[in-house]
């Protein structure tokens, strides 16, 4: 019996360590490098509200479900350029990384999906729908926002719950008006289409190996060359005067504008398909991702761009469409990008969406 109770003792420090080790990293290798707002960092499991249900301990309902933007297993950081993207393995520089969710739900043991009643909290959340930014207006991210929000926050009953589910999306009847009229976050302008009006349910710019941004615009006769737009790393020369050309007409063509990816817009039915259909319409953009396995306390959610954009050709714009996938049906350059967020038309095959995956929280 005495020389068993040091094997004991070794046993139980054993357990004690084993139960002190690192939970295993899954599929996010290199979670060092993803960035996590303050916020993020302190919404741990053990904060009061964020009671995993399957610890058995009684939650008030109140839940955050966390977010993070990966470029494959990198963290995504304004000012960060990534290689190998894309069928081309194109390097690319993001400039915006935002999108919209709604209907997000808790899935319980049964199997049901639990809607959550999302804080009204003025900023980012409003009825049902709440806006993720992972930019932070620095460096090539200009024209995004200082503040980031990855988190959505919300309550339900009280129960035990296992699943997550949520629309990439904006609700069709918020989808409307004009975001001046609007409540935030449905009031900010980068994120609503001209007329006929809706959003931006997911908005990715960036420029490409093959479409810079910026660029230039021929003079018009006689004149000086108008205001340069530069992409970063772009060398912008004094402005020259240009000779008089009497009979010449003058030429503007487009700027670059990168390769944006803008997936939504309005329910604009009444166009048809084809490359000429305003931006955002004709082109199903909303697309239900469910997790049957997902622990607030542990999980997050992973939005990969190299994962979004693996099918498409980031160096090449269809002549005659609009730059990028801007949601216009017939448009080729938004196939692979559809395949990707799991989007097909009426009646057509869905393949499940990749753009998502769950992670474990660093």
């Amino acid at each position: 019996m005495a020389r068993s109770l040091p094997l004991l003792a070794i046993s139980g420090l054993a357990l004690l360590a084993a139960c002190q080790t690192p939970p295993p990293t899954g599929d996010l290798t290199g979670e060092a490098s993803v960035r996590l707002d303050p916020e993020t960092q302190r919404a741990r499991w053990r904060t009061p509200g964020n009671v995993p249900a399957s610890s058995g301990v009684p939650s008030d309902g109140i839940y955050s479900v966390r977010f993070v933007g990966t470029v494959g297993d990198a963290g995504f950081q304004c000012g960060t350029s990534y290689g190998g993207i894309g069928v081309t393995g194109s390097t690319i520089l993001p400039t915006d990384f935002r999108f919209y969710v709604s209907e997000v739900a808790l899935i319980d043991e049964s199997g049901r999906q639990v809607l959550m009643n999302l804080g009204q909290d003025g900023r980012w959340q409003y009825q049902n729908v709440a806006l993720l930014d992972f930019e932070d207006g620095a460096g090539p991210c200009a024209g995004g926002t200082i503040e980031m929000r990855q988190t959505v926050t919300g309550s339900v009953p009280p129960g035990r719950y296992r699943g997550l589910a949520f629309t990439l999306g904006v609700p069709s009847q918020l989808n409307i008006g004009s975001p001046a009229l609007a409540a935030s976050p449905l009031n900010n302008p980068d994120l609503a289409w001209p007329a006929p009006g809706g959003f931006r349910f997911l908005k990715v710019d960036m420029a490409t190996t093959g479409q810079p941004l910026g660029g230039y615009r021929m003079p018009v006769a006689g004149g000086l060359p108008p205001a340069l737009v530069p992409y970063p790393g772009q060398v912008v020369y004094p402005a020259t005067p240009y000779p008089t050309y009497p009979v010449a007409p003058a030429y503007a063509p487009p700027l670059a504008y990168g390769f944006p990816v803008h997936i939504g817009g309005a329910d604009c039915g009444a166009y048809g398909p084809g490359p000429y259909s305003p931006p955002g319409c004709g082109f199903p953009t909303r697309v239900r991702v469910t997790f049957p396995d997902f622990d607030t306390s542990s999980n997050v959610v992973i939005a990969d761009l190299r994962e979004l954009l693996a099918s498409s050709n980031v160096d090449y714009n269809t002549p005659g469409t609009p730059a990028g996938c801007q949601s216009t049906a017939g448009d080729p350059d938004c196939a692979g990008l559809a395949s990707r967020l799991g989007l097909a038309g009426p009646g057509a095959y869905a393949p499940p969406q990749s753009f998502f995956r769950v992670g474990i929280a660093p």
